[in-house]
C-alpha cells in the first residue's frame, strides 16, 4: 500500500481513474506478449517487446498496489464493458495496424500520466504517488517510441495515423465517461482532449 495524505474526495477520484488506467496497463502486458511472437518481426524486435511486456506488468502490480491505498471505486458495469470491447478491438491481424493502436493508446497515457503529475493539478505533492506515475510514464515513453517506429514502418505514413485517429477518439469517448473524476483530481477535460487530439509528426 502507497501511504498518501489526499482527501477523500480526491482519492475517490483517483480510483475512479485508475480503472480506466490500470484496465489498459493489463491489456498492454497480453498485447506486447502476442506481438513478440508473431513471426513478422525480427528477433531483436521480439526481444524488446517482451522487454516491454514485463514493464507493463510491473505498472500493473504499481498500481494495484496504489488501488489498495485508495477507496473502493464504485461499480461501473457499463465502463467495464466498454472498456472490454475497446482492448479487444484494438487488436488486429495487420501488425503495422496494431502497433498503430498501442503508440495511439500508449501516448495517450502518457498524456494522462503528465496531467497527473503536473503541479495544476492535486496529486504531485503526494511523493509516492508521483513517483509511481513518475516510473510508469517513463517507461511509456519508451514503449511509445518502439511501437510508433514499428507501426510507422509496418503500415505506412497514411493508415498509420489513421489508426491513429481511430483509436484516439473512442478512447476519448470512454474519457469523457470519467469527466468528474478528472475534474475531481484537478485535470480539465477538455485541456486533455485538445491533447489527444494531436498526431505525432512522422518522417
Amino acid at each position: 500500500m502507497i501511504g498518501h495524505a489526499l482527501p477523500d474526495t480526491v482519492a475517490e477520484s483517483l480510483a475512479e481513474l485508475l480503472l480506466v488506467i490500470g484496465c489498459g496497463e493489463e491489456s498492454a502486458v497480453f498485447a506486447f506478449q502476442r506481438l513478440a511472437g508473431r513471426g513478422e518481426l525480427q528477433h531483436h524486435a521480439q526481444g524488446q517487446l517482451l522487454r516491454i511486456a514485463r514493464e507493463e506488468e510491473h505498472h500493473e502490480q504499481l498500481l494495484r498496489g496504489l488501488r489498495a491505498s485508495l477507496p473502493t471505486p464504485r461499480p461501473d458495469p457499463l465502463l467495464k464493458g466498454r472498456l472490454r470491447r475497446f482492448f479487444l478491438t484494438l487488436e488486429s491481424r495487420e501488425i503495422g495496424v496494431h502497433f498503430a493502436r498501442l503508440a495511439a493508446l500508449d501516448s495517450a497515457v502518457c498524456s494522462i500520466l503528465g496531467e497527473l503529475r503536473s503541479p495544476k493539478g492535486k496529486i504531485h505533492l503526494e511523493s509516492g504517488i508521483a513517483r509511481i506515475f513518475q516510473n510508469i510514464h517513463e517507461d511509456e515513453a519508451n514503449h511509445v517510441r518502439t511501437a510508433l517506429s514499428l507501426g510507422h514502418e509496418l503500415a505506412g505514413r497514411q493508415r498509420f495515423l489513421e489508426e491513429w485517429v481511430w483509436t484516439r477518439q473512442r478512447l476519448g469517448a470512454l474519457l469523457d465517461m470519467k469527466a468528474e473524476a478528472f475534474e475531481g483530481v484537478g485535470i480539465d477535460p477538455r485541456r486533455l482532449h485538445q491533447r489527444l487530439r494531436k498526431v505525432p509528426r512522422l518522417a
